[in-house]
């Protein structure tokens, strides 16, 4: 089926040149992500494999927000699911790592408890980077718990162990 006008939501090149490309179909509005010409992520399939939440469009028309590689062949995407909460925006590593989930909270003085009434409310689309050491970075904005936006940041998740870099490796890439 051809891509819809207007259908490309956009493209991304990693290091090592491999080619990312999402949007959606003219006539069934399917949205995917291709990699390389391989299709990684439409709609209906599950967000991480084996998972029963899938990804969908049902709550915003265009369900996937980011895409972005590094050089070793990982990748981030960010979609919307059909999820356990009213805010079913998550950031996925690889298919198989959740990386971070609207409504998660946020341990802003890293006191190692989640008491500081800050959550992710929104992820930025395509504000997001993963570098061949495997840290990913990205943005996103705060809410507090009564569901009010209070704040936006920039955040690194370290996927080293989920992306099994080792330490020594990760280091001739920083």
């Amino acid at each position: 089926e051809p891509v819809g006008v207007g259908g490309i939501g956009g493209v991304h090149m990693d290091g090592a040149g491999n080619w990312f490309v999402r949007g959606s179909n003219a006539d069934t509005q399917q949205d995917w992500i291709y990699r390389n010409g391989e299709v990684i992520a439409t709609l209906g399939d599950p967000i991480i494999e084996g998972a029963t939440e899938v990804w969908t469009d049902a709550e915003f028309s265009d369900c996937f927000f980011l895409h972005t590689g590094n050089a070793r062949g990982d990748f981030v995407i960010g979609g919307v699911s059909d999820g356990p909460t009213p805010s079913n925006g998550l950031l996925v590593a690889n298919n198989s790592v959740i990386v971070a989930r609207e409504g998660d909270p946020i341990d802003l003085n890293g006191n190692g408890i989640d008491d500081d009434d800050l959550f992710f409310n929104t992820f930025g689309n395509d504000d997001g980077y993963l570098s061949d050491a495997g840290l990913f970075y990205f943005t996103a904005t705060l809410k507090n718990g009564a569901g009010s936006a209070v704040a936006q940041g920039i955040f690194i998740a370290d996927l080293r162990e989920a992306l099994g870099i080792d330490e020594i490796f990760a280091d001739r890439f920083e």
